[in-house]
């Protein structure tokens, strides 16, 4: 797939601000007032929702932590990380259709056109379906094709024998993941993310159960990965049945409703969240692939700890900033302009106090939580602590501004931004690894992403509001 080359603007382009004049028009009246109190009451019941899932996911982490590092020990335990970031790298495996039905869903909803959301659930799960299956097909092939002791790095014979298993339970598990987000970011989208967030705790008890089935029974990894990934395919599948044949059955999806119109837009809208998220996955989240292909597995071990102690910051700001997407979306096509740029400046602040707050408590309270929850067999670098601490404030107070660019379909600065942050990023930590070690892997994120996209996407986001014509709907 080729495109034009895309090179930074020192405005919003012409295409944009078209659509945000048509976008951003004054409402008043009692009408728009009651529609923003409704709006403003499924983002608050999303975010309560979200904030009860991400604890029980949370707990459930906390305690499968150190029993699946205890039992597997560091080499397997190392791998067991990477393959579980995998599923992480691997979410934009949808070619952004999900994010797409999203933000089309949200927009039609915006419309009260309950017909046009049908037939984008219609034609995204034909197009969900059709990607699962060939991920599945390619899943089969490759896994045996690729020397996975190479690619981890593995010295011990148990883990030799289990790595190919594992990986091949993790690729079909994760084909089978990919139709089943239709039901999440349709839920999204239609503003009722507080169901999706119910059924995921349902899935994080169900994974926490699974888990210590599966160490109990002394499974192999392939095992641990099936336990891990298996729990939420069935409650997903579970959801979708609930919602679209007793809660919502007018828009549920069905071979008659799917249109090569709504495909193309989706794939179109889509294709842009694909090279995003892309990008974020390169620049991001392959920090313990590196390390692991680099150092050896065994090195995965201090870095997966404090990520996954910080990552509690990610999480609370997801449940607040996630939900404002599709409240934008909605928002703007109604031409509620008070309502999104206020709650454009509040979502910002509250997200850097969260993330402010929660990063100095558990940087001053690290030594101690660790002891308490692994073991006082681990010790992790002050250093790395740190920078973890740095960086989820960093990542939280853009959030919320990356949730209204999103409404807006304003994907392509994005996509420049953090196209330039990925290359520079995994080339100065595959160079730079070896010789400051594993601590300094944060730090080097931290230093890319403000110069690259932090700094940039700010602007941008300054730009749009300044602008008086983005505000009024008149012509500069």
């Amino acid at each position: 797939m080729t495109s034009e080359p895309i090179t930074p603007q020192l405005a919003p382009p012409p295409g944009l601000l078209a659509r945000v004049r048509l976008a951003l028009t004054a409402s008043t009246g009692t009408a728009a007032e009651d529609r923003a109190r409704e709006r403003q009451r499924r983002v608050l019941l999303t975010a309560g929702a979200s904030a009860l899932a991400k604890a029980v996911s949370m707990a459930t982490m906390l305690v499968s932590v150190p029993l699946t590092l205890h039992y597997l020990g560091e080499e397997r335990y190392g791998m067991w990380i990477t393959i579980s970031s995998f599923a992480l790298m691997l979410s934009f495996a949808d070619f952004g259709i999900g994010n797409g039905l999203l933000t089309a869903v949200s927009r039609a909803n915006g419309r009260d056109d309950m017909g046009e959301v049908r037939t984008y659930v219609s034609t995204g799960a034909f197009v969900l379906g059709v990607i699962g299956l060939v991920a599945a097909l390619i899943g089969l092939i490759a896994v045996p094709l690729v020397n996975w002791v190479g690619v981890f790095r593995l010295a011990g014979a148990q883990a030799m024998r289990e790595a190919e298993p594992a990986m091949l339970s993790f690729a079909l598990c994760f084909a089978a993941s990919i139709p089943l987000t239709l039901i999440q970011r349709v839920q999204f989208g239609l503003q009722r993310g507080f169901l999706s967030s119910l059924w995921q705790c349902a899935s994080s008890l169900a994974v926490l159960a699974s888990v210590l089935t599966a160490v109990s029974m002394r499974a192999p990894l392939f095992g641990l990965v099936l336990a891990f990934l298996g729990p939420p395919l069935v409650v997903g599948l579970i959801n979708s049945l609930v919602f679209f044949t007793m809660q919502m059955p007018r828009i549920a999806p069905a071979l008659r409703g799917v249109s090569s119109r709504h495909a193309r837009e989706i794939l179109r809208m889509g294709g842009m969240f694909f090279v995003l998220q892309v990008t974020v996955a390169v620049a991001y989240l392959s920090d313990s692939f590196v390390i692991s292909r680099i150092l050896g597995a065994a090195h995965v071990t201090d870095y997966s700890i404090a990520d996954r102690m910080f990552s509690v910051v990610s999480l609370l700001i997801g449940f607040v900033v996630v939900p404002l997407w599709p409240a934008f979306g909605e928002a703007l096509e109604r031409g509620d302009t008070a309502w999104a740029r206020r709650t454009l400046i509040r979502g910002t602040v509250l997200s850097f106090l969260i993330a402010g707050t929660f990063g100095i408590v558990l940087t001053l309270l690290s030594s101690f939580l660790i002891r308490i929850w692994i073991g006082n067999g681990v010790t992790v670098p002050l250093l790395l602590i740190a920078g973890f601490a740095l960086w989820r404030v960093i990542e939280a107070t853009v959030q919320t501004a990356a949730m209204f660019l999103n409404a807006l379909q304003a994907v392509r600065f994005q996509v420049v931004t953090a196209l330039c942050t990925a290359v520079v990023a995994i080339s100065a930590k595959i160079y730079l690894l070896p010789h400051l070690g594993v601590s300094a892997m944060p730090w080097i994120t931290i230093c890319v992403y403000l110069t690259f996209t932090g700094f940039p996407l700010t602007w941008y986001v300054w730009c749009c509001l300044k602008r008086p014509e983005l505000v009024s709907g008149r012509a500069a």
